[in-house]
Formats: C-alpha cells, structure tokens, sequence
C-alpha cells in the first residue's frame, strides 16, 4: 500500500460498529492504517493491525488492557512513515495520550473522538470522589491532551458542553453522533420477518429492550412496568441482551406471560430483532447525562421503532427524542411513569405511527453512515491544515 493518509486507532470495534464502518469509507479513497483488536489483515488501501486482546474480567484487567494497547499502538505508530493525520477514539480512554505523543514526536495532526467522557464516569458514579489524585492527574492530561488537538468529536450537545472546559476554547468541539447502517438496519413488516414470526410477535405491540443489561440500566423498573401490564394481551416485551442483571431478568420475569427474554442475538438475527420492537426501551443511568449517550438508539430508530427513553430531562438522550418527536422521555426509577408512557402511546395508534415515521426519517436525514462519515471526513480534512493546538 502507498503511505497512509491516515491512522485510526480504538482498541475494541464490534461488527457493525461506527468505527469500522468509518474506516472503511475513508480508505475507499485514501490510504489508512487501523490499530484495533480487528484480525490483522490488509483490504485495498486498509492495513488492520490487531492490537492487544481486551480482557474485561476485572477493573485490574482492563486497566492493564488500557495500558497494554496505549503503548502497543504508540510503538506501531510511530514506526509508521509520513506525516498522517490520527483520528483516536478515545476507548480506553487514555488513548488521548496517543495523539498528544504523536504530535510531539512526530508532529502529526490528531482528532479526538469522545463518547464516554472519563474520568467523569468515575465521578458521576461515585467510584471516586472529585479531590482524589488520580481524577485530578487525569483531568491535567485531560487539558493537555485535548487542547493539544486539531479537533475532538463529542456525539451530543450535553456532551459537548462537558468536554469545552478541558479545551478552553482553543480547539472546535464538534458534535457527531454515532451512527448506524441504515441499509442494514431498517423497519420490516413483522409479517415478513422471520424472527417476529418465529416469537409470535405478528399480532401483538412489541416493547423491546436490546442490548447490555448492567448494574446501572433500570431493569427493575422494566419488569415490573412488564407485570402491571399482564392485563394487556395487545402488549407483549422482549428484553434482549446480557450483562450483570441478565439472569435477575430472566428469573423475575419467569412467571410473566408477557416476557420473552433472550440473550443477545447472532449478528445477522441482529436487524431482524431490533426490526421486531413497535417501542424501543433505551436507559440512560441517572447522573451520566453529559456524559455517555446509549449508540443503540440511533439502531432502534433506524428499525423504525418510538424510543422511550428512561432518563433524566436535561441529558442528550432525552434532547434527541424532543428533536426528532419519535417518542418520549421518562424519569429514571419509576414503573408508573413507564406504563404511563407505554399506554399513552400504544393507546394513540395514529401518534405511535407518527412517532414511528420520524424515527425512520431522523436517521435517513441526520444519523445515516452517509451523513456522519461526511461530517467526519470534512473535520479530517480540516485536520489536515491546521497547526495542532491552534483554532481552526
């Protein structure tokens, strides 16, 4: 391959996640090279390199992952001939590092991509408290390293205003979401869809949860909206996923005629699945908004399913769904609010359609892979010109 244009580098990339898909559509055109926990493999104008394996066992394993990957891909990189623009998303988030060194080093423009903002996680989740050194060690690499810069994405507004203070206004702070393929991801006709079908779904309003279900997603509130509504044999949920509540899940709802739990589906059932949910459940844990933004929603719009989302009011979750009108927003911890919602829309047929059509139509317009690839294509190439740590 001819010397890349750019480096991409995120340690972990799922199948069917916004990185990869980004870097496929950027080498289309220009030389790259990718350092991720993809297999190590050369595709047209791509060179993948497979980085450290993630281990998730423990807080000490992915500590030591975090590590293991920064300094594996910093050696890589900087073997790598040329002047490339990086564009680093900051998972582990350390990686910010990366692009500050590589700028030192060897003078290469970065961008930085933020969807979780650390170490304000820990923060907000009270695993550390504000004054402790480490949180404030790692907001001086913070400031350093973003303000060091030729550009940071954040993926919503609330966001954005978290991550400004750390740049001081001396580098753009743009907002890109996360997207999904939306050819991939589209409504079907539960007629016509072999996973509605095969669930028995065709005739029933099918409230949907998919994806992780750890320590901090109201699932409780969930199952207990599902066991207030038994009387409703037009309703039926399916809960979808794994994660530390998975089998508190299923146990729960073992006695509830209205609940179909499952765990997390193959990838090609993947589309099929999401396209099954009339409404989709999403959750966003009370103190994190400003902070991370739940990426299956922008899938469950595309599916076509109403969102409601269960979260606070002023977080970017809930802003998304007032934009677009495609559902609605409740407080975190409270069944009756959910059944409430439920009912308000599932008892309105013309509202839900409605709520349905502009979910569908929000991705096409604003969330699609087409759109959000531009955007980031354009802020590279704006990368390109600007003297790192300068106002573009």
């Amino acid at each position: 391959m001819r010397r890349p244009r750019y480096i991409f580098v995120k340690q972990t990339a799922p199948a069917h996640h916004f990185f990869r898909e980004l870097c496929e559509d950027i080498a289309a055109d220009d030389a790259a090279i990718v350092f991720s926990d993809m297999e190590s493999h050369q595709s047209r104008q791509t060179l993948y390199i497979k980085g450290p394996d993630y281990d998730r066992t423990s807080a000490w394993s992915r500590a030591r992952s975090w590590i293991r990957f920064l300094f594996s891909s910093l050696y890589r990189t900087l073997k790598v001939e040329g002047r490339p623009t990086v564009f680093i998303v900051t998972q582990p988030p350390l990686l910010s590092l990366l692009g500050y060194l590589q700028h030192k080093i060897r003078g290469r423009p970065y961008v930085l991509w933020i969807d979780d903002v650390w170490p304000d996680v820990l923060v907000r989740r009270g695993l550390r408290s504000e004054g402790s050194l480490v949180i404030r060690l790692w907001r001086v690499l913070n400031r350093i390293t973003y303000r060091s810069a030729a550009h940071v994405i954040t993926i919503g507004p609330y966001m954005q205003r978290t991550v400004q203070p750390y740049t001081r206004g001396d580098v753009p702070v743009s907002v890109v979401p996360t997207w999904v393929d939306s050819d991939s991801v589209r409504p079907i006709v539960k007629a016509k869809n072999a996973f509605a079908v095969r669930h028995g779904q065709t005739e029933k309003i099918t409230v949907l949860y998919s994806g992780n279900m750890g320590v901090t997603h109201d699932m409780k509130s969930i199952v207990e909206a599902a066991r207030s509504l038994t009387y409703r044999d037009d309703i039926h949920f399916m809960l979808i996923g794994g994660g530390a509540q998975f089998e508190w899940v299923r146990s729960s709802s073992s006695d509830l005629p209205n609940v179909t739990v499952l765990p997390l589906q193959p990838a090609d059932i993947f589309p099929l699945s999401l396209a099954t949910g009339d409404i989709a459940l999403v959750c966003l844990e009370r103190g994190i908004e400003g902070i991370s933004m739940p990426s299956k929603t922008y899938a469950s719009l595309a599916a076509g399913s109403a969102i409601l989302g269960i979260c606070a009011r002023e977080s970017d979750l809930a802003e998304l769904i007032g934009d677009c009108e495609c559902g609605t927003s409740v407080e975190p911890q409270n069944t009756q609010a959910i059944v409430d919602a439920l009912l308000a829309m599932i008892d309105a047929p013309e509202v839900l359609a409605r709520m349905r059509r502009n979910a569908r139509t929000a991705v096409e317009t604003r969330f699609s892979r087409a759109v959000c690839v531009a955007m980031v294509r354009e802020i590279l190439e704006q990368a390109e010109g600007v003297a790192v740590g300068q106002p573009a």
